[in-house]
This record gives structure tokens, sequence and C-alpha cells, in this order.
């Protein structure tokens, strides 16, 4: 089984493009697939983050139960655990640990998990921010209206190591174009760096077609 999470700051275009890949028949996890329980600590607590970890990884172990041989978009990775337990404070202890989940899950279990990190030129970033903001004032609550967490969350993500990258700087006067350009851009270095995703290509379940020609298809 094959997991491909979606990871960069807030306004880069993760929901879209996961949202454009679920319409194109890809199996998608959101960030949210997980019902949290509450306690009596903060949620983004070391302890709380702890729990979702595991839930995390428990849930691919079930999925893979039944799709052993299946491929999974996911909307962020266990890593942004790093970022956001007790605003990055525990990120030292949480890397290590995670990485060696994901190894061990490779090793043993044959699930593979790959990142693919979402970026946006910083200005730009800031002004979708601001745009979005605009209609959903809620997201105040979560510091999107702070450019200076803006910056802390960047340099955070320019620092991690991602297996790959994908640029969507592009003007969003033509939305869907610009997404179908990630994809299409995250897709082909996956495609070309990984054996497994290359076997799940060629087989009859997937939905995507690789043409040297024309570029990548989707068979709808």
């Amino acid at each position: 089984m094959i997991v491909i999470c979606l990871e960069g700051a807030h306004g880069v275009g993760k929901s879209t493009v996961i949202e454009q890949l679920q319409k194109l028949g890809v199996n998608v996890l959101d960030e949210a697939f997980i019902g949290m329980p509450s306690y009596n600590i903060h949620p983004q607590s070391l302890c709380m983050e702890s729990i979702w970890l595991s839930h995390w990884f428990e849930r691919l172990l079930k999925l893979q139960q039944t799709n052993p041989d299946d491929l999974f978009v996911c909307d962020r990775s266990p890593y942004c655990a790093e970022l956001y337990t007790a605003k990055g404070r525990y990120g030292a202890v949480l890397e290590p640990f995670i990485r060696a989940q994901i190894e061990e899950l490779k090793a043993s279990a044959g699930i593979e998990i790959y990142t693919v990190n979402i970026t946006v030129e910083r200005q730009t970033l800031w002004d979708r921010i601001q745009a979005r903001l605009a209609l959903e004032p809620h997201r105040q609550q979560f510091n999107e209206d702070s450019y200076e967490w803006l910056t802390t969350v960047l340099d955070w993500y320019e620092a991690h190591r991602w297996d790959f990258s994908v640029e969507n700087s592009r003007s969003q006067s033509d939305k869907a174009d610009a997404v179908m350009d990630v994809i299409k851009g995250m897709l082909g270095q996956i495609h070309k760096s990984v054996p497994a995703f290359r076997a799940y290509a060629a087989s009859p379940e997937c939905r995507i077609e690789w043409r040297e020609k024309n570029g990548i298809q989707f068979r709808l």
C-alpha cells in the first residue's frame, strides 16, 4: 500500500488538491479523518498529539488489511505534529519517533509513506491567506491572521526533510489548471522515483495513465 501525504503551510492549496484528486477517483484521507476525544488537557499537548499519532498509524494498518495494493493520498502527515505540538516545543523528540515508525511500516507491513511539500512564494501565499480570511474570518482562531506565525511555519517547512516538493505559486485566475499542474508535477516526481508507485500505475485499478507525449491523464 502506498500513502502520499500532502504537506505545506496553511493556504498553499492542500485541501484543494485533495478535493480534485477525490473527484478523479483517487482514495483520499482528509486531515480530520480521526475523531479525537476531548480531555482535560490541551488538544495540542504532547500527550494528545501522541494519541493522534498512534491513531494515524493504526488507521493505515487497518486500511492495509483490506487494501494492500491500493493508493491513498492524505491531507498532512504525522510530521506536522512536530510543528503543532506545544508550538514546536517537542519537535526534536517527535521527529525520530515518527520517522522510525514510517520506516518500520515499510519494512514490516509493506506500507510505503511518502511526503510532498507544497510550496508557494511567501508574499503570494500571504495575499491568498488574506483573501481567504475575508471569506472565512473564523480562521483567525488558528493564528492565520498572523504574519509572524506564517513565517514560523514556513521556516519550519523549509528546514524539514521532505521526500518531494512541488510549487503552487502560479496565478489562480484559472484555478483548475493550476491545481492540475500541481497534481501532475507531484505524481510525475513520484512515478519517476518510487518503483512501487510505477507498479501501481501500471495496474488496471489505477485511474492514472502515463503517456510519454501527452503527460499524465486520468481515467474517469
